[in-house]
């Protein structure tokens, strides 16, 4: 009894060892394999060719860009895989806006958004109650959207769906990362998406204005520019300045431009701000007209000024002291740009206390508006206006006190709603030139750039005007405006010069080498839901189903449309959105 005992713990002992050295082999196993999984980096656009073409916080008209886009170089149906282990928490299409996106929800408080494809992977595409369209939207353009009760899971480096240009945009992905309280992240400064680049930043140039009424720059209200003819200069200023500067980034492989990752000042030695694209909340996105100058910032050119004087805690991503008071002494200023790989630029010059100009003329402006006042050039003569209705050689400036929701009275019998701004300038008039749609007097209202959340302005206007066009970021644009009796009435994101027009060209509908039906405007733009395709079948009009891509410019028909179509004569018809029509007859190869 006691042999067959010692026997039986014998054996005990030898199957404990060997089970005990199995669990420890299966452990490490499965730990070597968490961290393989979770340790390597997967890059949500399946492609060789890895370019960015948006970075994160870039100035959009009124917000701030949420993620990064990648770059697929007019390329769709690529690949697209998640980044991470996870369950599916929100599908949605649209026409506009995100088109097809996919939201995935993961343990590590992590949620990535893929925006803009083509298609959904198919468990994803059957969450939601129709088709999606590659453009967005169902097959008739109306939005979808799931909110998944029972979880649907993905697992890191699975395809979710194909990239696109559903909504706006043409072909790329838009990639998020938030925390699952919505929060946007910046994806570069958490290791998800790395950035192979070696190109610093660029500097174009940095303006210096008065901040008030009682400060000035160069002895005078107007903007000083410095750029790279005018390095390691000295100017001098007195009272508080507005400090913005024009900078940009840059991919190598691209040569695209982008936005900064961040942006810092100082004075002496000392920090006095600092923009960091590091993170936000979209309860905040709109305060972007803070960060960025709306009046110099946008598309078409792409243009990106930031405003390193903005009230700290703007939009969660600037944090400093505000306008810069001059003090005594020479103030030693020093920019420094910097891209999300390090690389760096900086800009440096000197500020000194005092009211005489030290580079002599500064504008080739003859009038301008800054928060300092109107400034005009007559006659070879600086002239201030800030504190009362003045007529200046021709020109008659109203400064007006706006109060909360009630009508401020302007130049040339406008008036504007919802202004926060202490006091506005305005005058009929000026040397920019207008658009060739003008139809009356430009309407210059200031401080340019100043934001509000909400700004209505109304404008008598000729009855044969048919719409209402604003200055920004160098360019005349259409303004999208409503007609009662002789007023015309529209919104407003920052103070511009606003004019009258008469858009009479309807848009040009034309057949490319490729079969594609362009459509295009000169002016207001092709209004997308005025477009319309029939076809002629014995002697009957029968429509086209499709829609306007407003990136491509063009009509778009269902692929079954194309498969049924016997008749080779095809009728288009247009209408911008000033209301102007044209309807075309095209034969098609």
């Amino acid at each position: 009894m006691i042999i067959n005992l010692q026997m039986n713990f014998s054996n005990y002992f030898d199957f404990s060892k060997r089970y005990f050295v199995v669990c420890i082999s299966f452990l490490i196993t499965f730990i070597l394999s968490i961290n393989f999984v979770y340790a390597e980096n997967v890059f949500p656009l399946d492609t060789d060719r890895r370019a960015f073409s948006a970075s994160f916080g870039e100035y959009r008209p009124g917000r701030l860009h949420s993620g990064i886009d990648l770059a697929t170089f007019g390329r769709t149906g690529i690949l697209v895989r998640a980044v991470y282990n996870g369950w599916v928490y929100r599908v949605r299409s649209s026409a506009g806006g995100y088109g097809n996106v996919v939201y995935i929800d993961s343990q590590n408080n992590r949620r990535t958004v893929y925006a803009h494809l083509k298609r959904f992977a198919p468990k994803i595409a059957v969450l939601l109650p129709r088709k999606a369209h590659e453009l967005g939207g169902d097959m008739d353009g109306n939005t979808m959207e799931s909110y998944p009760q029972k979880k649907v899971y993905v697992r890191k480096g699975e395809v979710i769906g194909y990239n696109g240009e559903a909504g706006i945009g043409l072909p790329h992905l838009h990639f998020e990362l938030r925390d699952r309280s919505d929060r946007a992240l910046n994806p570069m400064r958490r290791g998800i998406i790395e950035m192979n680049d070696s190109v610093p930043p660029v500097i174009e140039a940095v303006l210096i204005e008065p901040a008030d009424e009682t400060s000035t720059v160069e002895g005078s209200g107007w903007q000083t520019v410095l750029n790279h003819s005018r390095r390691r200069v000295r100017i001098s200023a007195q009272g508080r300045v507005r400090i913005l500067v024009k900078a940009r980034d840059e991919d190598g492989k691209l040569g695209g431009v982008m936005g900064l990752d961040r942006l810092t000042l100082s004075v002496n030695g000392h920090n006095h701000s600092r923009i960091d694209m590091n993170s936000f909340s979209f309860e905040r996105i709109n305060e972007a007209v803070n960060v960025y100058d709306p009046f110099l910032s946008g598309f078409s050119p792409t243009n990106y000024t930031y405003d390193l004087t903005a009230p700290d805690g703007s939009a969660e991503i600037v944090s400093g002291a505000g306008f810069l008071k001059i003090g005594r002494g020479a103030n030693n200023i020093r920019i420094t740009a910097y891209d999300a790989n390090g690389n760096k630029t900086s800009f440096s010059f000197v500020i000194l206390q005092g009211k005489e100009s030290l580079l002599g003329e500064q504008s080739g402006k003859t009038e301008y508006i800054t928060r300092g006042g109107v400034m005009l050039r007559r006659n070879g003569k600086n002239i201030r206006v800030t504190d009362r209705d003045s007529f200046v050689e021709g020109i008659k400036v109203k400064v007006s006190y706006p109060s909360e929701n009630v009508n401020v009275m302007l130049a040339g019998g406008a008036a504007l709603k919802g202004s926060s701004a202490n006091k506005i300038y305005s005058f009929l008039g000026g040397a920019i030139s207008p658009p060739p749609q003008a139809v009356g007097e430009i309407l210059h209202i200031g401080p340019y750039g100043f934001p509000s959340s909400k700004m209505q302005i109304s404008i008598p206007t000729p009855r044969y005007a048919n719409g209402l066009a604003v200055f920004s970021n160098g360019m005349w644009r259409w303004l999208d405006s409503s007609r009662t009796g002789n007023t015309r009435s529209a919104e407003l994101d920052f103070l511009a010069p606003v004019v009258s027009v008469r858009d009479t060209l309807p848009p040009i509908i034309s057949l490319n080498n490729n079969g594609v039906i362009n459509i295009e405007d000169d002016f207001s733009g092709v209004a997308g839901d005025k477009v319309f395709a029939y076809k002629l079948e014995e002697g009957l009009q029968r429509e086209i189903k499709g829609r306007y891509d407003i990136d491509r410019r063009g009509f778009i028909p269902e692929p079954e449309e194309l498969l049924n179509l016997n008749s080779k004569e095809i009728i288009i018809s247009a209408e911008d959105r000033a209301g102007n029509k044209i309807e075309k007859r095209l034969t098609l190869r």
